[in-house]
């Protein structure tokens, strides 16, 4: 996510020689000038028949009413107001897992109880902005029907804020340090956390999303990546909201397209964003996306890290995992048999995985 961010947008062809300084600088021209702007046009040409435009014409589905869920707990983190899901002993070692988009904490309910087991406190927050997690605003989302909307009056979901959210929940739970595993939206939170204070995080692990220093924006991925500029748009929020959120029914499944998702497996998505201003917020992330990626990010990762990909993901390539140039500690990648949600398609085969990077050390 990053800069329009990652792979998610089109560039240069690649070329064998170090161009001069002179077609260097026509090369940025080319790229800022025409490539982006070509980028802009051709991916909302294609709502026509992508994202947002499918549900269009459909009854507005916001009749469904959001439902607290009695199990979460909350904690003041980074100037917010985190709810959070948790497994294990407090006293124990730290691992936060982090979710991405369209998602909950609820995406880790398979593995959280399962990595607690060998001496962890392993905690999943919602996401900023994500119900009933506070947004930007400091206007909880999940406010009853009729309370002032949680809607953020200024973005706030910026790399940099991803990562002091991290930072920010491991001193708020006690601790000097965490592991950390996030998917999507939330790999980027880790890999920005880990940038920052890199002392801080024991181990990383990344779902899907590559290291943001090696992330590559190519043509070739334009209209896998539509829903970048589909998600941005003014009207998205109530457009996505249509037909009982078919929105997050479509990119399930256009991201997953091996897996056969049941409905109740969307349930507290759909249900975190009926809270009024928590869809709103969630799309932040991708209104506050940059065109290049922050300096910061673009350092070596200095942790021990493992990095899962899916094979079947119809968002991120396969391909741009490959460069692991970025990772100055040791690193691992493994590609599984799933599409861009391996932990809630195969938790199976990525537990063993956690399980084994993440083994308690000493």
């Amino acid at each position: 996510m990053g800069a329009l961010d990652p792979a998610m947008a089109p560039a240069s062809p690649t070329i064998s020689r170090s161009p001069s300084p002179r077609g260097a600088s026509l090369l940025a021209s080319i790229r800022s000038r025409i490539l982006a702007p070509a980028l802009a046009s051709a991916l909302g040409a294609s709502l026509s028949s992508g994202l947002l435009a499918g549900c269009a014409h459909a009854d507005d589905g916001a009749a469904r009413t959001y439902r607290a869920d009695p199990e979460v707990a909350f904690v003041q983190a980074n100037g917010l107001r985190f709810a959070y899901l948790a497994a294990g002993d407090p006293a124990d070692p730290l691992i936060l897992l982090m979710h991405g988009f369209p998602d909950t904490a609820r995406a880790w309910d398979g593995l959280r109880e399962e990595l607690a087991k060998p001496g962890f406190y392993v905690v999943s927050p919602y996401m900023r902005g994500y119900a009933p997690s506070g947004a930007p605003s400091g206007t909880p989302s999940g406010a009853p029907s009729g309370a002032p909307s949680g809607a953020p009056s200024e973005d706030a979901y910026d790399a940099e804020t991803l990562g002091r959210d991290v930072l920010g929940l491991i001193a708020a739970f006690g601790k000097e340090d965490a592991d950390v595993v996030g998917h999507d939206w939330g790999a980027m939170s880790v890999y920005a956390a880990a940038a920052l204070e890199p002392a801080r995080i024991r181990r990383l692990v990344a779902l899907v999303i590559p290291h943001p220093a090696t992330l590559k924006v190519r043509l070739r991925d334009l209209y896998r990546a539509r829903h970048f500029s589909a998600l941005r748009r003014r009207r998205a929020p109530e457009r996505f909201a249509r037909d009982d959120y078919a929105g997050v029914d479509e990119l399930y499944a256009r991201w997953s397209p091996t897996w056969a998702v049941e409905a109740s497996e969307l349930e507290d998505v759909k249900n975190s964003f009926a809270a009024e201003g928590s869809l709103n917020a969630a799309l932040g992330y991708y209104r506050d996306l940059e065109l290049k990626a922050p300096p910061f990010l673009k350092v070596k990762t200095e942790v021990p890290s493992l990095v899962i990909a899916g094979l079947d993901d119809g968002t991120t390539p396969l391909d741009a995992f490959d460069d692991t140039s970025a990772f100055a500690a040791p690193t691992r990648l493994e590609k599984l048999p799933t599409g861009h949600f391996p932990h809630r398609e195969r938790p199976d085969l990525v537990l063993p995985l956690l399980l084994e990077f993440l083994a308690p050390q000493g």
